[in-house]
């Protein structure tokens, strides 16, 4: 109901306004009030515009945003009627003109237990203003109500009810003093009347003038809060913890002014707050605190709903701010309750102990709070001078406890195995509410049962498994200050405060469901796509000498990110464009997972996702990356090359034998590596811009026996080697000629034919079926489909049409025995079967520029992936041409599906995504 009646309000504001042009010219100028002196002195928000028509050019320009808001709050106070004064204005052109210049101002006030009602106020400039809108608001009520009139105190108000949507609607107006108000209260009209002829105006009180004095001019509106009452008002949204945690901060300050900016996906708000040094302000408790950076951002996981901070640079300073505040406010006995537990606990009081080894960081942080009505954990995060000073200090602790409780010391811990090679230790903590006796109640939230150690930062967690995930975030660097979205956000916040109030709303809404009352909560739940689509909201105060500075700052988009839903994800140093490949660890049987970044940095990854070592390369290595065992010893290392080296690395990435190799000349392909007989007498083969193909033992040497000249052109492909009828033959091919030889370089088969070569694809090998002899088959750069016999013959086969920058594969993806035509060309993705027929095709929204990849899953389960990199998807295909379930995926490299633990049958799938990730998904 409280929307329809405020959209009423401002839908009679903007008709009387379009009558105005009618009166103004032949009216005497009046003396116009200032609509402050209008303003009950109840207000708890007064707000004002600076310009109404630029206000609601920004508003329209943002209509998407407030319509959201508007939404998920559940109310019109402001975002509703815009829209609606918008459209009058839009229709009106007059009231446009004449509404430039103006400004119109509201004021919220207490209508009874936990209701609060607005009256809004502007400016008349003549008394032809005066009387056209009286007549405007008795037009709107033609026909449906009467209109009373009455006098109180020299003003004639007006009042008259009708129905809307079939709700009573009440509205009361007066023009006086140069204002008209109006509001769905005859009871505010007669304060605002009252208010008009006293003398205790709001702009007579000090502490307002203090921060209205800071109001810019250059914003949309000004915001001033009433920090006396402003949390009272909060609470009439929140039940429960929340409304009663409300309830301690009755006297927050004096008052707070904040610049509203409309940008384009953002409101932001800053400004000034004040505090009398002399009343029972919470915000005193800062006095003499100068701003601090929040480091814990480094330890904070990635994947966290929200989190709290306080900075402080003199700890002792706070903690006695805070216990005087207390005593003023009547609040101390439940916190000396708390303080002899701690100490009975633990054997040390809580303040003196904790000081001896803290510095000014403190973080409350919460995860899993992602879903309406659900309950996640918290955190508390506190940064140590030293670590080792801090261990000894909780470890005495915990010792007071065991001899108190007769309990084995060494039984308070617990080792959580990151994996094979990293372990943690956790320990069982005997007191619950260990920020809340620190910090106050507002950290209270964070039960503190167990604790670790994560870099120089002390974190508590309600539950062991909480730790054990919080630490694997950090070992992963799955810290939020990674996260290229959060540090887009932050560049619109402070980099020192004392408070910091952050949220990823996408992960946020049980958080807010618990906060808000059952109507709001009930109104997020049924809304939540339109919750979603504001993306993150952030509120920091710092303190300065006398005032306190106040940023906030919430950011929307029209769409929703969905987060993926991931085993675990590692953080690099940049974006990989990059196949990441599984290779094995000769120690343990598992997989690890080897990749490079844009950087040319090279990583080894263990299936826990922990980087084991990282590399520099002075070059992108080109195809793909071998595993050998070199010495004969059982042991794996790594072959790849860049355009100028050949590298071999050991598994822990240190540099083998003479390796790296300098090539004669840069090459043009990657590497290819063949074991003849299976007996470790590798043979690596790559081609080069002077148009060699080099031979090389696995030492490095040059192979004297192979004696291939040089190629026509260059040779992109990758070389291969197949055995047809007992016989060995290295295959490769430049622009315009196939090259298939023997051992030693000498042309083995000539085929028939010759053809302009793709230089996208690489030459696929089909053994015998029961329809052709063994062949090899490749695509021309218009895509006609070769088959060259070893006899030399050559066949082609038509699909369809094809650019040059076409992708092949030729892979049997149904399981028929038969292997399937794969193309990809722009943004269209077709498999044929053997005769020509299209199996199936996909249209993807943007163009693909990476070949598909084949999976064999077992022997009748094959399927086909593609990666969209311009619209960080990936896509797995069944046989069908449907996708498989849960696909797409985000992800912007080519990906590998196989086994990370040995003896465990799970798929996982590792790709490299956006903001540096590399992800690993579990593939049902």
């Amino acid at each position: 109901m409280t929307k329809r009646i405020l959209i009423i309000s401002l839908v009679a504001v903007a008709l009387a306004l379009s009558a105005i042009g009618y009166f103004i010219l032949q009216r005497s100028m009046i003396v116009s009030a200032d609509p402050f002196g209008a303003v009950p002195a109840d207000a708890v928000v007064i707000g004002r515009t600076i310009n109404l028509g630029d206000f609601i050019s920004s508003a329209r320009a943002e209509k998407d945003m407030w319509r959201e808001l508007e939404t998920v709050l559940n109310s019109s106070k402001l975002t509703g009627g815009i829209g609606f004064l918008d459209s009058l204005l839009r229709e009106n052109p007059s009231a446009s003109v004449l509404t430039a210049g103006k400004r119109l101002f509201f004021s919220v006030h207490p209508a009874g237990r936990d209701n609060y009602e607005t009256i809004y106020y502007l400016e008349i400039a003549s008394s032809g203003e005066a009387r056209a809108f009286t007549q405007i608001m008795y037009q709107l009520f033609e026909g449906q109500s009467p209109v009373s009139e009455r006098v109180y105190n020299r003003a004639r108000i007006y009042d008259a009810s009708f129905r809307w949507d079939d709700d009573a609607v009440n509205l009361s107006w007066t023009t006086n003093g140069g204002v008209f108000i109006l509001s769905i209260s005859p009871l505010l009209i007669e304060n605002a009347v009252d208010q008009l002829y006293s003398r205790n105006a709001v702009t007579e009180d000090e502490a307002f003038m203090k921060v209205h004095g800071t109001a810019g001019r250059e914003v949309d509106a000004n915001i001033y809060l009433n920090l006396k009452h402003f949390p009272g008002y909060i609470s009439t949204f929140t039940e429960g913890k929340s409304k009663n945690l409300l309830s301690g901060f009755t006297e927050l300050g004096n008052w707070a002014e904040l610049d509203l900016h409309i940008r384009e996906g953002a409101f932001m708000l800053n400004g000034f707050s004040f505090s009398e040094q002399d009343k029972h302000n919470y915000l005193n408790v800062f006095d003499g605190q100068s701003p601090v950076t929040l480091n814990a951002e480094s330890v904070i996981p990635g994947y966290s709903s929200a989190f709290m901070g306080l900075g402080l640079s003199d700890m002792q300073l706070f903690q006695q701010n805070y216990t005087g505040w207390l005593e003023k406010t009547d609040q101390m006995g439940e916190y000396e309750n708390m303080h002899e537990e701690f100490l009975r606990l633990t054997g040390e009081k809580p303040a003196d102990i904790f000081h001896s080894f803290m510095e000014g960081e403190i973080a409350m942080v919460m995860t899993g709070w992602d879903n309406p009505g659900v309950k996640g954990e918290s955190f508390l995060v506190i940064k140590t001078r030293s670590r080792s000073l801090a261990m000894e200090a909780m470890q005495g602790m915990l010792r007071h406890n065991a001899a108190l409780t007769d309990r084995d010391a060494d039984s308070y811990k617990e080792i959580y195995q990151v994996d094979r090679e990293i372990s943690w230790d956790i320990y069982n903590w005997p007191f619950i509410n260990t920020g809340e006796v620190l910090f106050g109640r507002i950290f209270g939230v964070a039960e503190t049962s167990w604790f670790t150690f994560v870099d120089n930062y002390l974190v508590f967690g309600e539950s062991s498994r909480g730790l054990s995930e919080f630490i694997h975030a950090n070992v992963l660097n799955q810290t939020i200050d990674a996260d290229l979205r959060f540090r887009e956000f932050s560049e619109f916040l402070v980099s020192r405060n004392n408070f910091y109030f952050y949220s990823n709303v996408t992960r946020s809404a049980g958080i807010f469901t618990s906060i808000f009352n059952e109507q709001l909560s009930g109104n997020l739940t049924n809304n939540l796509e339109s919750f979603l689509k504001f993306q993150a909201m952030a509120l920091q105060f710092s303190s300065g000498r006398e005032m306190i500075y106040n940023n906030l700052f919430l950011r929307y988009s029209p769409q929703i990110i969905e987060e993926p839903h991931t085993e675990w994800q590692t953080r690099l140093d940049t974006l990989i464009n990059f196949k990441p490949l599984l290779l094995t660890n000769h120690n343990t049987g598992d997989n690890e997972i080897f990749v490079q970044d844009l950087n040319n940095t090279i990583y080894l990854i263990n299936n826990a996702g922990r980087i084991l070592w990282k590399k520099p390369l002075p070059g992108k290595i080109m195809g793909n990356v071998y595993q050998i065992d070199y010495f004969n010893n059982n042991r794996l290392q790594m072959l790849f090359n860049t355009r100028e080296h050949i590298y071999l690395l050991d598994r822990n990435g240190n540099d083998v034998g003479r390796y790296p190799i300098r090539l004669p000349s840069p090459a043009t392909n990657g590497i290819s590596l063949f074991d003849y007989e299976n007996n470790k007498d590798y043979r690596i083969f790559v081609a080069c811009e002077d148009r060699s193909v080099v031979a090389r033992t696995k030492e490095g040497n040059i192979v004297t026996g192979w004696t291939f000249r040089e190629t026509e052109h260059n040779v992109y492909n990758e070389i291969r080697h197949f055995r047809v009828g007992g016989r060995d033959h290295i295959v490769f091919a430049d622009n315009h000629r196939v090259y298939i030889a023997d051992r030693q370089g000498n042309i083995r088969v000539r085929p028939d034919r010759v053809f302009p070569v793709s230089s996208r694809n690489n030459i696929i090998y089909e053994g015998r079926t029961p329809e052709s002899d063994p062949r090899l088959t490749l695509t021309d750069t218009l895509g006609l489909v070769w088959h060259i016999y070893f006899d030399g013959r050559t066949e082609t086969k038509k699909t369809g049409e094809y650019t040059r920058h076409h992708f092949f594969d030729f892979q049997d993806v149904d399981a028929d025995g038969y292997r399937n035509y794969i193309f990809i060309d722009n943004n269209r993705l077709d498999v044929y079967r053997r005769d020509g027929s299209l199996m199936f095709g996909h249209d993807f929204p943007v163009a693909v520029d990476t070949p598909p990849a084949y999976y064999y899953f077992s022997g009748d389960d094959r399927k086909v992936g593609v990666v969209s990199r311009d619209a960080g998807q990936i896509y797995l295909f069944n046989s069908s041409g449907d996708l498989y379930q849960g696909f797409p995926l985000h992800g912007r490299s080519l990906f590998t599906i196989g086994f990370l633990n040995q003896g465990h049958g799970q798929f996982h799938l590792i790709v490299g995504s956006e903001y540096n990730f590399l992800y690993n998904y579990i593939v049902y």
